[in-house]
C-alpha cells in the first residue's frame, strides 16, 4: 500500500512539474536562416459553371524553401518563401460525359512577408512565376499548404501546456484581395523528434474575403496573351480548418505540420454587364508539410 501511494504521489508530482513548465514562444528569424520542406494536399469538391455542375478533384505536390532576408532591429524578419517543383493534377467529370478531363500543370510562385518575432505577419506579396503553370490565384490557393501552421501568432506572455489564445489578422497577398484571419491556438503537448523536445501548437482557423476586385495574371499558352495578360475576378472566399503543427522553442521555428481546409468561393470571372461568367467552387483538403532540412 505504501509503495503505491508513493508512485501515485510521483506521478501527481510529474505531471504538476510538466504543467508548470512555461514557454516563452518567439520566432528566431536570424538573417541567412533557410528552411525546406516538402508538401502534398488533396483536393475534392464541386464546381458550378453556367448552372452545370461538376465533381473536381486534384492533387499539389510541392518543395518549398523559407529564406530570411534581412533582420531589423526590432526583430521583424523580411522573408522569401519559394514554391519550387511544384505539380498540380486536376480532374473533373462534365455531366453526361463518361470520360474525365484530366490536366496537370506546372506548379512555381513566391511569396515575401515580413514577420515579428511573435509571428505577426506583414506585407504580404504573392508572386506569379514564368512558366509556373497556375496562375496567381491558384498559386495562393494552393500556398494554404504553407500558411495554416506558418501563420500562428504566439502572445506576449509565458505559456504552458493547455493554454489557448486567440489572433487575428489580415493579410493582402495581391492588390485587391484583402483576407481576415482569425486563428484559435492551443499548446497541446510535448514531443520528443530525433533528441529534441518540440511542442505541438493546435490550431482552429477562419479565413475570409468578401467582395474583392482582382486582376489574375493569366498562364502562358492560355489563348488570350503571355504571362501579362490578366483576367478581372470580382470574388467571395472562405478558408477554415485546423492544423497541427511543431515548433521548437530553442530553434525558434516551425517544423512540420498537418492540416484540413474547407474551401468556399464564389467567383465572378470578368464584367457583370459585359457577359461575364459567375461560378462556385466548395473543396475540402487534407495535406501536411514536411520539414526536410
Amino acid at each position: 500500500m505504501r509503495i503505491r501511494t508513493l508512485l501515485s504521489l510521483v506521478g501527481i508530482l510529474c505531471v504538476a512539474a510538466v504543467s508548470a513548465h512555461a514557454y516563452r514562444l518567439a520566432f528566431s528569424d536570424p538573417q541567412g536562416a533557410v528552411r525546406n520542406y516538402k508538401a502534398d494536399m488533396t483536393m475534392k469538391g464541386t464546381a458550378n459553371v453556367l448552372g452545370i455542375t461538376a465533381p473536381l478533384s486534384s492533387t499539389i505536390s510541392m518543395t518549398m524553401t523559407e529564406k530570411v532576408l534581412t533582420k531589423n532591429a526590432d526583430g521583424t524578419s523580411s522573408i522569401s518563401f519559394a514554391v519550387k517543383n511544384g505539380k498540380m493534377v486536376a480532374s473533373t467529370t462534365i455531366p453526361g460525359d463518361d470520360d474525365a478531363t484530366t490536366k496537370t500543370q506546372p506548379l512555381a510562385f513566391s511569396m515575401t512577408y515580413d514577420r515579428t518575432p511573435l509571428g505577426k505577419v506583414t506585407n504580404l506579396k504573392m508572386i506569379a512565376t514564368p512558366g509556373g503553370g497556375a496562375d496567381l490565384l491558384g498559386a495562393g490557393m494552393s500556398g494554404q499548404v504553407q500558411y495554416p501552421g506558418q501563420g500562428v501568432q504566439f502572445p506576449d506572455k509565458d505559456l504552458n501546456i493547455g493554454d489557448s489564445w486567440d489572433t487575428t489578422q489580415q493579410i493582402e497577398p495581391m492588390p485587391g484581395l484583402k483576407v481576415n484571419m482569425t486563428q484559435t491556438n492551443t499548446l497541446t503537448a510535448t514531443r520528443v523528434v530525433n533528441g529534441k523536445t518540440l511542442l505541438v501548437i493546435t490550431s482552429t482557423f477562419t479565413a475570409d474575403a468578401k467582395n474583392a476586385h482582382v486582376n489574375v495574371p493569366l498562364p502562358a499558352g492560355n489563348g488570350v496573351g503571355d504571362n501579362k495578360a490578366t483576367q478581372a475576378l470580382t470574388l467571395d472566399m472562405t478558408i477554415s480548418g485546423t492544423s497541427t503543427a511543431l515548433f521548437d522553442p530553442q530553434a525558434g521555428e516551425l517544423g512540420d505540420d498537418n492540416f484540413t481546409l474547407n474551401i468556399s468561393m464564389n467567383m465572378q470571372i470578368g464584367d457583370a454587364e459585359a457577359g461575364g461568367v459567375n461560378s462556385t467552387m466548395t473543396m475540402t483538403a487534407t495535406g501536411k508539410m514536411l520539414r526536410t532540412k
